[in-house]
C-alpha cells in the first residue's frame, strides 16, 4: 500500500470518527478528525505551489460571517460560539476540499475506499448485534475502545440491539452509512453494475436495518422512493410498495416507541397534551422547532448568526419544562440553518441541493448518479435529525455531491 492510499484513508476514517471526542473539554470539542486533518493539511502544502478553495463558497460564507458578526452585536450571538462554529465550518469545509483536489479529483477511488471502510464499520455492526444476542457484553460495548472519549450509546428494541458500530448513535452510524447504503441495494438490484462486490452489499444493507432507527428507516424510505423516480417499471413499482408496507409494519413492531412518539406530537400540537408531559423525542423536536419559530420572527432573513441556538434556546426553550436535549444543534440542520442563518442559509443549501442533484437519466452509466443519489438520503436525514455542521463527514460528502454533477457535465461536453 502506498503512502498517498494510506492517507486517503486515514482521512475518510475521519467521517466515521465521531465518538473519538475527548469529554471534560470546557471550551471545545476535542476530535480525533481535528488532528488528522490537521496533518493532511501540513503534507498537502508539501504538494501544491498554492492552496485551492472554491471561490462561490467563500463568497457566501464570508457573508455569513458578516451577519452573524452584526448578531453578535445586537446581543443575540457570543465571539466564542461564533468562533467555534466559524473554524470548525471552514477548516472541515476547506481541507475536504483540498483532500480531493489532493486526489486530482478522482471519485471514483474516494468513493471506493469510503466503501471499504463502511463494509467493516458495517461489519463491526453485525458482530455487535451477534454479541449482543449471545450475551458477551465486552464485545458489543466497546469500553476498551472509547473509554475516555464519546461512548457509543447502547440501545435496546427488544429483543434486539439497535446497531451503531462504532458511531456514537444509530442515528450518526446511519446518517455515514446511507449513500453505501444506496449504493448496495442499487448494486444488489442492478447485477452490471459493478461497483462494489455483493457480500460487501449484504453486510452493510443488514447493518442498516439492524440500527432500528427511525433515521434510518427514513433513509430507507427515501432510497426506495429515489428508486421509484428513477426507475419506473411497472414489476419494479410494485414491489417498492410491498417493501414500504414491509418496512412501515417492521418499524412500527420494533422501532422503540414508534407509535409513541408520532402519538403524542400528535397530541401535543393538537393541544390535548403537555410538552412536558411528552417523550423526550417530541419534547426536543417540538421545542427547538418553538425556538426556531420565536428567531424567526425575530430575525427571519439572516437568523441570530453562526453558533447562536444556545443562546437562542436558553431565551426561548426554557419555559417548556423537558429535558434539555439537543439545544447546541438544534435537533436538525434544517432547524438550525433557520435559527442562525435565516432563510437566506436555509434556501441556498436547498438551492445547492437541488442544482446538483443527477437524475438518473443523465447518466448512462449510473456511476455518478447512485453516488449522488446517496449522498442526498444522508442529507436529507440530516436535515430532519442532525443539525452538527461537521459531524459524519458533511463535507466530505458536501464536495463529493458538487463534484459528481461538474465531472458528469465536464464528460458530456
Amino acid at each position: 500500500m502506498d503512502i498517498k492510499k494510506i492517507i486517503n484513508y486515514v482521512v475518510i476514517f475521519t467521517v466515521f470518527s465521531d465518538a473519538l471526542i475527548l469529554k471534560n473539554t470546557h471550551l471545545f470539542e476535542v476530535r480525533a478528525s481535528y488532528a488528522i486533518l490537521s496533518i493532511f493539511l501540513f503534507i498537502a502544502l508539501a504538494f501544491f505551489k498554492k492552496l485551492y478553495f472554491n471561490k462561490l463558497f467563500l463568497m457566501i460564507y464570508i457573508a455569513l460571517i458578516f451577519f452573524s458578526l452584526v448578531n453578535i452585536l445586537t446581543g443575540n450571538n457570543t465571539l466564542l460560539l461564533f468562533t467555534k462554529q466559524v473554524l470548525g465550518i471552514f477548516s472541515h469545509a476547506f481541507l475536504f476540499y483540498l483532500f480531493i483536489k489532493f486526489n486530482n479529483f478522482d471519485i471514483d477511488n474516494l468513493f471506493k475506499i469510503y466503501l471499504n471502510i463502511a463494509f467493516i464499520v458495517g461489519s463491526f455492526g453485525i458482530l455487535q448485534e451477534i454479541a449482543y444476542l449471545s450475551q458477551l457484553d465486552i464485545f458489543f460495548y466497546y469500553r476498551f475502545l472509547f473509554s475516555k472519549t464519546s461512548l457509543p450509546l447502547i440501545l435496546y428494541t427488544e429483543p434486539f440491539l439497535r446497531v451503531s458500530s462504532i458511531m456514537p448513535e444509530p442515528t450518526s452510524f446511519c446518517i455515514v452509512m446511507a449513500p453505501a447504503f444506496f449504493i448496495s441495494l442499487f448494486s444488489l438490484y442492478r447485477n452490471s453494475f459493478k461497483f462494489i462486490k455483493k457480500l460487501k452489499c449484504v453486510v452493510i444493507a443488514m447493518s442498516y436495518f439492524l440500527s432500528f432507527s427511525i433515521s434510518g428507516y427514513i433513509g430507507i424510505f427515501c432510497a426506495i422512493i429515489l428508486f421509484l423516480f428513477n426507475d419506473m417499471k411497472k414489476w419494479y413499482i410494485v414491489i417498492c410498495f410491498m417493501f414500504l408496507i414491509l418496512i412501515s409494519a417492521f418499524s412500527c413492531r420494533f422501532i422503540s416507541g414508534f407509535f409513541v412518539k408520532i402519538e403524542e406530537t400528535y397530541l401535543v400540537l393538537i393541544g390535548q397534551k403537555k410538552m412536558a408531559e411528552s417523550n423526550t423525542s417530541t419534547g426536543t423536536f417540538l421545542t427547538n422547532a418553538s425556538v426556531v419559530q420565536q428567531v424567526l420572527k425575530k430575525s427571519p432573513i439572516i437568523g441570530h448568526g453562526l453558533g447562536s441556538h444556545p443562546i437562542s434556546y436558553n431565551r426561548y426553550g426554557y419555559h417548556y419544562e423537558v429535558p434539555v436535549m439537543n439545544e447546541k444543534d438544534a435537533n436538525s440542520l434544517f432547524f438550525r440553518l433557520l435559527s442562525e442563518t435565516g432563510l437566506i442559509g436555509l434556501l441556498l443549501f436547498l438551492g445547492f441541493l437541488i442544482k446538483f442533484y443527477i437524475p438518473k437519466k443523465n447518466d448512462p452509466s449510473d456511476f455518478y448518479w447512485v453516488i449522488n443519489n446517496g449522498i442526498i438520503i444522508s442529507f436529507i436525514i440530516r436535515l430532519i435529525r442532525q443539525g452538527h455542521y461537521f459531524s459524519e463527514g458533511l463535507f466530505f460528502f458536501f464536495w463529493i455531491y458538487y463534484f459528481t454533477k461538474k465531472l458528469l457535465l465536464s464528460t458530456d461536453k
